[in-house]
């Protein structure tokens, strides 16, 4: 879509133009929310690894972390589930 945005033969039609720019523009929040969740679920792994390291204020810096990174990794898992359902086409009208 991003390559289609700056297709000359796209943006002389302005009617498709703007299809391609909402349809982009709905993507992006789904693409960023995705990519902030894989970050918070290997952050969360990362940190799960650490409760098994020798050093004691890695252990509890990690123990202190997981609550913190279980509840964001469950706030995104739901804002995923609410953009990846289907969109009313009333919403528009």
């Amino acid at each position: 879509l991003a390559r289609q945005l700056s297709d000359p033969g796209v943006t002389a039609d302005s009617k498709r133009f703007q299809q391609i720019a909402k349809e982009h523009a709905g993507l992006r929040e789904l693409v960023e929310t995705y990519e902030r969740y894989k970050k918070i679920k290997s952050d969360l792994q990362g940190n799960k690894d650490l409760l098994g390291d020798s050093d004691e204020s890695l252990r509890l810096m990690a123990k202190e972390e997981i609550p913190r990174l279980e509840k964001e990794l469950e706030e995104l898992s739901a804002q995923l589930k609410i953009l990846l359902l289907p969109k009313d086409p009333n919403d528009e009208k």
